[in-house]
């Protein structure tokens, strides 16, 4: 190819670049100031040029300004591309995706209402093509029940624990980290709802198997690595020293001391 027509090609890509990102900007701003005529701004957005390009860039802005902690500016192009998605009538695995990453931005930001209506609107529609033992469906089930934790909403968020627990200890097995991790959460819940007894068997149970199914785990990667007797020795020493572990361990504690206790 010659140097004339890499400098054309270079050249239209940046023309198209510089035409995408003023779509961009027009419709995020116009999204804001049109939010009540819904019927005629779907059909003006459905046969607008280029607007799945426009789709990729809001989400492709919204995942930049979250990685680099700017959630408030996040949601706002989650939430544009959000309308977007639902204008050009987008695969529900897309919608999907977009509530479970407004969900996210909300959580950062503290607002646990919009962030439980996020969440239940994703779960709604991943119903229709996730079957419960999916790992996507899996996460949002965890991030619902988050959500019910911080609105203090504790018998909905361990309905939602128990059903994730059961799930992934079925998929998974009983020592897995995410069957844990969900077990840890139930111990809290019992907690929260009156029960500490429950709460220290669950939480005692959970810090038995993270000490030793974490520790286990790492052993036999270290053992394919290196039969060394000091790599095996440091191994046995992680279940124990493990953040997760720990965390079980402070959880408890604080549970047989009364104080409050940490989600994971």
């Amino acid at each position: 190819m010659s140097a004339t027509a890499r400098s054309w090609i270079a050249e239209k890509s940046g023309s198209r670049r510089r035409i995408l990102k003023l779509l961009t900007t027009w419709i995020r701003t116009w999204l804001r100031f049109t939010a009540g005529t819904k019927r005629s701004l779907d059909k003006k957005l459905r046969n607008m040029p280029l607007i799945h390009d426009i789709l990729l860039l809001l989400c492709s802005q919204a995942k930049a300004f979250f990685e680099n902690g700017n959630f408030v500016e996040s949601l706002k192009e989650f939430e544009a591309a959000h309308r977007v998605a639902v204008a050009i009538k987008a695969p529900d695995d897309s919608l999907a995706q977009l509530l479970n990453n407004l969900t996210l931005c909300c959580q950062k930001l503290g607002n646990w209402t919009d962030a439980t209506d996020y969440c239940e609107r994703s779960l709604m529609i991943r119903r229709n093509f996730q079957q419960e033992s999916h790992t996507e469906y899996l996460k949002c089930s965890s991030h619902l029940a988050n959500c019910y934790y911080h609105r203090k909403k504790f018998a909905d968020a361990k309905r939602m624990y128990e059903s994730v627990f059961n799930t992934t200890k079925e998929k998974l097995g009983p020592s897995h980290a995410d069957t844990l991790r969900a077990m840890h959460n139930i111990g809290l819940m019992a907690f929260h709802n009156g029960n500490k007894r429950v709460a220290v068997s669950t939480l005692t149970e959970c810090l038995e198997l993270r000490t030793h199914a974490l520790g286990a785990c790492l052993l036999r990667r270290y053992r394919a690595i290196d039969n060394g007797s000091c790599m095996i020795s440091n191994c046995l020493r992680v279940g124990p020293s493990h953040p997760d572990t720990r965390s079980t361990q402070n959880a408890l504690n604080g549970i047989k001391n009364s104080s409050e206790c940490v989600m994971m």
